[in-house]
């Protein structure tokens, strides 16, 4: 509190009724005969302190997402069962800052989506035995980040916009394996890798 009055905020201020929260959130999912589909929608809104206290209502955060995610799950044997699992998302988050002072302006943009692909085996041989293995590969298609804040008065962080190359995509690539051997009811080991590109 002693700081409040050199940043300029009142010292008796207090944050009650300032900082809103507003979540949406939508989820479909079924399946049929092996396949799978799951569609998730979310959208945010909500106000923070961004690192200083503010005399205003707060930096605003709108944030959405959308996920679509495609599988298929067959069992080949009694101790062995495949799954595939193609998912789509993106996601944005526009920030409306405010702090410091009442006439702050400043701006920020994020946005990207990308695709994931998965392939597991689960393997069973026995009842105290899990075998999971596993490939995955993600690729974000485009990131664009826009930000305009000349209220902190560096020319740097005035009307830029990064945007990730045509064609050249975020690659990621892994390999797991995961054991688990329960010798007991009360007892589980799980032991296992992942190698990532």
């Amino acid at each position: 509190p002693s700081i409040l009055h050199s940043l300029g905020v009142p010292v008796d201020s207090r944050t009650g009724g300032k900082l809103e929260n507003n979540e949406k959130y939508l989820n479909f999912s079924g399946t049929f005969k092996g396949f799978s589909l799951n569609i998730s929608f979310n959208d945010v809104i909500k106000k923070f302190y961004f690192a200083l206290p503010s005399t205003s209502n707060g930096t605003r955060d709108h944030s959405n997402m959308t996920i679509v995610s495609f599988g298929y799950r067959k069992a080949l044997s009694n101790i062995m069962t495949l799954e595939g699992k193609l998912t789509y998302s993106q996601s944005k988050d526009w920030y409306i800052f405010k702090f410091l002072f009442d006439d702050f302006y400043g701006i920020q943009l994020l946005s990207t989506n990308g695709i994931e692909v998965e392939l597991n085996s689960f393997i069973n041989p026995s009842d105290k035995l899990d075998i999971n293995t596993g490939l995955y590969y993600r690729a974000v298609l485009d990131a664009d980040d826009m930000y305009d804040i000349p209220s902190l008065n560096s020319p740097r962080l005035e009307n830029n916009y990064k945007i990730l190359a045509n064609n050249n995509y975020i690659i990621t690539r892994s390999f797991f394996t995961q054991v688990t051997y329960s010798p007991t009811d009360r007892l589980r080991l799980t032991a296992g890798f992942r190698l990532e590109q």
